[in-house]
């Protein structure tokens, strides 16, 4: 598996780099996603995280939780969610 999410984060460096942006970082990180997100940013004193929201929401979201939910409540820096 971690062979896979390497390819999927390479392709995306790839367009990073052809597209020119700059302070941009990708980690690939096993674990708890919602933790690893702010423990991270608070590492690497992120001043912006950005997610994406699956949009479960609902009762899906209240039984099996939301990682975007959880990073923007306990986040340590502001929090931007694209749908």
């Amino acid at each position: 598996m971690r062979s896979i999410w390497q390819q999927i984060l390479d392709s995306y460096e790839a367009k990073v780099k052809e597209r020119r942006l700059q302070n941009v970082r990708m980690l690939l990180q096993m674990g708890d996603a919602a933790q690893r997100i702010m423990e991270t940013a608070s590492k690497i004193k992120c001043e912006l995280l950005i997610l994406g929201s699956r949009g479960r929401g609902g009762f899906k979201e209240l039984l099996l939780g939301s990682v975007s939910h959880k990073v923007t409540n306990h986040a340590d820096c502001p929090v931007l969610i694209a749908k």
